[in-house]
């Protein structure tokens, strides 16, 4: 039992603030770079990168928990996932193949959860949120140069997420001015080959 408000919440990273007090400066940035170059009469070279990022948060209030709030009541659950793949290849010579490969994998799992029986009041206003933003970019490059040049590129961004809130049963939830549940994702994603 609070008079004022009662926040409960979790992120993953630096400066994630939200939940209209917007920021989300995530510094966890999960990047990787490979540059193959190469010279002579034949040259046959190549740039792979893979960046992979895995999260998993969860803010879970238990079974049969009663809170009571003077003012607002938040539980909230905030997951960035931010990945980069560069990938060049750049051949000189009389003949020139090569490739470059760029390639991202994201995993996102974000939840805010009240258990069963649960009982919440709030003399305002009720949150109940997971906000999961993805961020992801792969870009590949396979530039020759020389009399011949032969070169394949190639950019791919696998991204995989669950965001989700969820209310147990026989759960009981009271506020005085607004109720909000909700989940919410927000993705931005950029693959390149050239």
């Amino acid at each position: 039992t609070s008079n004022g408000s009662v926040t409960v919440a979790a992120s993953n990273g630096k400066e994630i603030t939200t939940h209209d007090g917007s920021v989300v400066k995530n510094d966890n940035v999960t990047s990787t770079y490979a540059k193959s170059a190469g010279g002579g009469l034949v040259d046959v070279k190549g740039a792979d990168t893979r960046s992979t990022v895995e999260v998993d948060v969860r803010v879970v209030v238990g079974d049969n928990v009663t809170i009571k709030a003077g003012k607002n009541l938040s539980i909230t659950s905030l997951s960035a996932g931010n990945a980069t793949a560069e990938s060049a290849q750049a051949g000189g010579g009389a003949v020139a193949v090569g490739a470059g490969e760029a390639d991202v994998d994201i995993s996102n799992t974000n939840k805010a959860s009240v258990g069963i029986s649960a009982d919440f009041t709030a003399g305002e206003n009720f949150t109940l949120l997971a906000t999961t933003f993805n961020f992801s970019r792969a870009e590949a490059d396979s530039a020759g140069g020389g009399a011949v040049a032969d070169g394949d590129a190639d950019a791919h961004i696998k991204l995989a997420y669950d965001t989700r809130t969820i209310v147990g049963v026989n759960s009981k939830i009271n506020a005085a001015n607004k109720l909000t549940l909700q989940a919410q994702t927000k993705t931005d994603t950029d693959a390149d080959a050239e």
